[in-house]
């Protein structure tokens, strides 16, 4: 376009065309796919523990919920502390007290947390999250 010959009308037009071609440009940029994946009763037991040992929270949303919620590792364990057997609960006994008072600098708190069947624990809760359903909830296959 000859800038001198134009009237302004045509100008801003162009320049309208631009800022929308350098904005669509700009946002194809990022990844909008979210990051979280959201799980339910019909995901696999693998996948939910994969997720939770990566990012040490799941997203989980059973089809009958309305909106989703966060599970931490921390719900993981205090469901252990309730529910979990005495070697459960001794298991995170044994881990917390190694990290209070700061065994080993911290090193004997790491080994026993490691050590711990965190994978299983991870298995039972989210298990019982997609069993505990009222059949009338459930959705049918």
């Amino acid at each position: 376009m000859n800038l001198r010959d134009a009237n302004i009308a045509d100008i801003e037009e162009q320049f309208a065309q631009w800022q929308d071609a350098e904005f669509e440009k700009y946002m194809r940029q990022f990844d909008v796919e979210p990051d979280a994946k959201i799980f339910d009763e019909k995901s696999n037991m693998l996948y939910i523990v994969d997720e939770m040992s990566m990012e040490r929270e799941v997203v989980f949303q059973p089809s009958w919920a309305g909106l989703p919620t966060v599970y931490t590792v921390t719900d993981v364990i205090i469901d252990r502390l309730e529910w979990g057997t005495e070697e459960d609960v001794f298991e995170i006994a044994k881990c917390f007290a190694a990290a209070m008072y700061n065994e080993d600098k911290g090193g004997l708190a790491v080994e026993i947390a490691q050590d711990a069947p965190m994978h299983q624990w991870v298995s039972d809760f989210f298990k019982i999250l997609q069993e505990n359903v009222p059949t009338y909830l459930r959705v049918k296959e």
